[in-house]
């Protein structure tokens, strides 16, 4: 029997266009893609394999996205910490706590045996006797509680 042999396939086992000399890239599930090269010298039809790489900028904004996301996490459970270390000292010194919030008033970097931490500066505001209206401060450094002002 006389004929064209069987199409070759791609190096991933996925089909690729028929037509002779066809340029058409063929991507796989693995990473690679196929194109059809024509022929070489001999007249044998030729196959290049690629690989895909990550685009670095790509990279950069994926790390990026994960320390902000655990920035923001951190932020929220040293809150909370500052938020019950306020709770806790108005209750011991009999005064009222008021919104029952605390608000970050300032951030910086701290050296803490030898590493670089971050130190926060949340505020409240509590009263005496309903009337009045009073400031005060929780310093945090890393995840513990340094310091609460009144």
């Amino acid at each position: 029997m006389t004929g064209n042999p069987a199409p070759r396939l791609p190096v991933c086992g996925r089909a690729r266009s028929a037509r002779a000399g066809a340029r058409d890239k063929v991507f796989c599930p693995t990473g690679h893609y196929v194109t059809g090269g024509g022929q070489n010298r001999r007249g044998d039809a030729t196959k290049r394999t690629k690989t895909l790489t990550v685009d670095v900028s790509g990279l950069i904004l994926l790390i990026l996205l994960g320390m902000l996301l655990w920035f923001w996490q951190n932020t929220l459970r040293v809150r909370e910490l500052a938020l019950q270390a306020a709770r806790e000292v108005c209750a011991n010194q009999q005064l009222q706590l008021l919104d029952a919030t605390v608000t970050v008033q300032r951030l910086a970097l701290r050296r803490l045996a030898g590493q670089a931490v971050l130190q926060r500066t949340f505020q409240f505001t509590y009263s005496r006797d309903g009337n009045d209206r009073l400031t005060g401060f929780v310093i945090t450094l890393g995840n513990h509680v340094e310091q609460v002002g009144l």
